[in-house]
């Protein structure tokens, strides 16, 4: 099984020992591209543990370098996007919003994705900016209507959604939350990781409402 679908099932130790050997076999044989992937593997399972500032700090150094390296823009993009996510857990504030801006350059004129906004909402609720980010989720919600996007960036949505309802007591914010959570609880198959998002958010609306 991959470092990335053991993360994904929560299983996030065995999935960051097997990204370490995945950057030491890519590095070995010279395959810059798996080499990033590792380490994106590997910063997304230190950042879900919690570990420690310097261990997180390191590991988002690494994967900008191997990214900057590879020079593809996907790459740099889905590096900026790890990053802007530590800094938001710093709470530095400025500089989530500086890679959030920098991940929307690197999108190859593609226009934002879902994740992508719905890290912008996520820093702009976390700002004070409920205006800013009500405006960044009226944008995703074209993207989250979509057929191609998949159950965790649904979830991702109606947990970023539902907590712009609790903050705002906007009833709509709620119906809309509480839609995507239970399209995606009657699913008859869903990763744990996604199932806890879902159960998140109608938990928490169902405490708002009381």
């Amino acid at each position: 099984m991959s470092a990335i679908n053991v993360g994904t099932d929560l299983r996030y130790e065995e999935g960051i020992e097997n990204a370490k050997k995945s950057i030491a076999l890519a590095r070995e044989v010279g395959d810059l591209r798996a080499e990033v992937i590792a380490r994106h593997s590997l910063v997304a399972g230190i950042y879900t543990m919690g570990g420690v500032y310097e261990l997180q700090k390191e590991s988002i150094s690494e994967l900008l370098n191997a990214a900057k390296r590879l020079r593809d823009r996907m790459y740099m993009g889905i590096a900026y996007q790890q990053a802007g996510r530590f800094a938001m857990r710093q709470g530095l504030i400025s500089d989530a919003r500086k890679f959030n801006e920098l991940v929307f350059a690197h999108r190859n004129g593609s226009g934002p994705n879902l994740l992508v906004l719905f890290h912008g909402a996520v820093i702009e609720l976390e700002s004070g900016n409920l205006g800013e980010c009500q405006e960044l989720i009226q944008r995703a919600a074209i993207f989250a209507d979509a057929g191609s996007v998949d159950s965790f960036a649904r979830a991702n949505y109606a947990v970023i959604v539902a907590r712009v309802a609790i903050s705002t007591g906007d009833l709509s914010h709620i119906e809309t939350a509480e839609k995507y959570a239970n399209d995606i609880l009657d699913l008859s198959s869903v990763k744990l990781s996604i199932l806890i998002r879902a159960e998140w958010t109608m938990e928490s609306l169902a405490i708002h409402r009381e």
